[in-house]
């Protein structure tokens, strides 16, 4: 799944806004987007301006 639609998945999911640390979270722990390099997911505090505009 891309980046994008796993944060929307995780946003709709729990019907209501999140911080980035709590999306990041949710992500990693469903296995929803895995990184190529096999690290974690971690989103930047910044990162809400991605979201606003999906």
């Amino acid at each position: 799944m891309k980046i994008e639609e796993a944060i929307v998945y995780v946003m709709v999911k729990r019907n209501g806004g999140m911080t980035t640390d709590q999306i990041a979270d949710a992500i990693n722990r469903h296995r929803l987007h895995l990184r190529k390099d096999g690290q974690p997911l971690v989103l930047r505090p910044d990162g809400y301006v991605c979201i606003l505009h999906i």
